[in-house]
């Protein structure tokens, strides 16, 4: 059964392993691990304007989605993209 859930601070490795999958399947090459953990904790800070809702299957995560948050020049309120 899939599940969906907020990114957490648990998750660097398997999070780490799907990142990789996702930028050697784009053709970009592997973006540093430095860069990815920088990437992570940003995810997981409560704090910040990003959030990552991530989909695991049987404690695998197999799938994930970010958010940022900021305002909006349009309806000058919060936005999501």
């Amino acid at each position: 059964m899939v599940k969906i859930k907020e990114l957490g601070k648990g998750d660097f490795d398997e999070f780490f392993a799907l990142m990789k999958g996702f930028y050697l399947y784009s053709g970009d090459g592997l973006a540093a691990e430095a860069d990815i953990h920088r990437l992570f904790e940003k995810a997981v800070d409560p704090g910040a304007n990003f959030i990552v809702f991530v989909a695991k299957d049987a404690d695998k995560l197999v799938g994930m989605i970010s958010l940022t948050i900021g305002e909006s020049s349009y309806k000058i309120s919060p936005f999501a993209w």
